[in-house]
């Protein structure tokens, strides 16, 4: 099972979790459907600065409305204008994580 990761702390670990097949298979079908090259997004500098799905071999990032695959040397940007990829990766996580981002950030969930 791939891993989840919501970037949220400044000094300490953030948290990460398993995001189980079903989940991660809808994720990447969402990663095919979504088009447009992406440009970067500065996530802010405390508080909530994004998610990542990581596969052994590949791992995806998002944040406000980007979304990054990097596998091996190749990096590709997609606009995701409706956040459909971040919302359902941050479904996966496990409630605490959720209500750590809500305590930085307001979340449109």
């Amino acid at each position: 099972m791939p891993d989840g990761c919501a970037f949220i702390f400044s000094g300490r670990s953030n948290p990460e979790w398993k995001v189980d097949t079903d989940k991660s298979d809808r994720l990447e079908e969402i990663w095919n459907e979504i088009s447009g090259i992406g440009s970067d997004i500065f996530p802010a500098s405390l508080g909530y600065s994004g998610c990542s799905l990581k596969f052994d071999d590949r791992e995806y990032f998002t944040y406000g409305g980007v979304v990054t695959r990097k596998e091996g040397d190749m990096v590709e940007k997609r606009i995701d204008d409706t956040k459909q990829f971040e919302q359902l990766l941050l479904t996966t996580a496990p409630l605490g994580v959720l209500l750590a981002i809500a305590s930085f950030d307001s979340i449109e969930m």
